[in-house]
């Protein structure tokens, strides 16, 4: 699979995350491109960082994509919010 690095940096970025969500027949069109992206950065977390046994994603990023896109269909806000969030703690 590819590095997550090739999604989350660089130029073109919304043309990177509509191919990756053409490619994982993911509908990404009424979600914000900061958001998704930040969504990108936080659920890569879920690539057994914690162990083995906590990998969900197994290393592809499409799977990391339909995690962020399944949080910013309930709420678009979701990784702002979340940042604020954990900014207070």
């Amino acid at each position: 699979m590819l590095e997550y690095n090739i999604w989350l940096e660089g130029n073109q970025q919304k043309e990177k995350l509509q191919r990756l969500a053409k490619d994982g027949n993911v509908d990404i069109s009424k979600l914000s491109i900061e958001e998704l992206t930040m969504g990108m950065k936080v659920e890569k977390e879920h690539d057994g960082k914690m162990g083995k046994d906590t990998d969900v994603v197994d290393g592809d990023p499409i799977k990391v994509l339909k995690i962020a896109v399944a949080h910013l269909r309930e709420h678009p806000k979701y990784y702002t919010k979340l940042k604020k969030i954990e900014g207070e703690h």
